[in-house]
């Protein structure tokens, strides 16, 4: 009898931890299926498509009173699910997609099949392409210097500062790049160890340069590879990265006769390993913007 009763017990731990997984999986696809985005996951704007946007939009200057400054920060790890747990505060992303918009888009390395290290990812949306294509699949690979990331693409235009908590690309990425190119007096990188110190140095730069670039990698060093809603770790990094885009927010619409656009972007989305990135739910990276978006032009 003794017997039977662990073998029942056991029968039920089993089919509550299979109906676990599947729960999981549909309610993180409803969770993200909010009537705040402006398109769906089957209209998805290219993530890659950020580097001809910015392009775009500061080529519109001419003729104009304002001066246009533009603002981006790329956050990796950042899961469009928990966009749901802040929203209603209207802080942060809420406000910035309340001037704008609130945007599905698919991941830049949706074709990668191949495992990839952490943080370069980050190339597809600094770039354009999928890493793989630059034969970066590890941390510790350098990039060609062509294609251009977004960072050294605006150097050459505009007074730049990219800003970010992983040294690694700034020393293996982003230099391949800056050997080759000679005329970026008016640009500044900057790695730092602390996502405080990321703030910081972002504030500082809306006062000195007319594009500001940010990479981050706070939130997926958090999750830890849980990227869950209920990793009290990850939310709270979350929480307080939201509080810390609140706060450029409020700083840029302080500043009279300049025209910013600022757009925040999460890279590679979904629960699943990269490995899986083909599966629906990875496409649900996002982009917030304080303008509006159709068809991928600025409306």
């Amino acid at each position: 009898m003794k017997k039977r009763g662990i073998l029942f017990t056991s029968l039920i731990i089993m089919i509550v931890i299979s109906c676990t997984g599947c729960v999981t999986s549909s309610s993180y696809l409803e969770s993200i299926n909010i009537k705040k985005y402006s398109n769906t996951l089957e209209t998805a704007l290219a993530q890659t498509d950020i580097k001809g946007m910015v392009d775009e939009y500061m080529q519109t200057a001419e003729g104009e009173s304002k001066n246009k400054k533009a603002i981006v920060i790329m956050v990796d790890g950042f899961r469009a699910n928990t966009i749901e747990s802040f929203y209603e505060y209207g802080k942060g992303i809420a406000r910035l997609a309340g001037e704008g918009g609130l945007y599905f888009t698919q991941p830049a390395n949706i074709d990668t099949d191949a495992k990839i290290g952490r943080g370069t990812n980050m190339l597809s949306i600094m770039t354009g392409i999928e890493p793989s294509k630059m034969s970066v699949m590890k941390s510790s690979d350098v990039k060609r210097a062509e294609p251009l990331s977004l960072a050294t693409s605006c150097a050459t235009k505009y007074a730049t500062g990219f800003y970010t908590d992983n040294i690694n690309y700034l020393e293996h990425q982003l230099a391949q790049e800056l050997d080759l190119i000679k005329n970026v007096n008016g640009f500044t990188a900057n790695a730092v160890d602390d996502v405080h110190k990321l703030r910081d140095e972002i504030v500082r730069a809306v006062d000195t340069k007319t594009v500001v670039l940010a990479a981050v990698n706070d939130l997926y060093l958090h999750a830890g590879g849980n990227y869950s809603t209920r990793n009290t770790d990850y939310m709270k990094a979350v929480i307080n990265f939201n509080s810390y885009i609140e706060e450029i927010m409020l700083r840029i619409s302080a500043k009279t006769g300049e025209d910013w656009l600022m757009l925040v972007t999460s890279t590679f989305g979904g629960e699943e390993s990269i490995v899986d990135n083909k599966k629906a739910h990875n496409s649900t990276t996002f982009l917030a913007s304080n303008k509006k978006i159709e068809n991928g032009k600025f409306i």
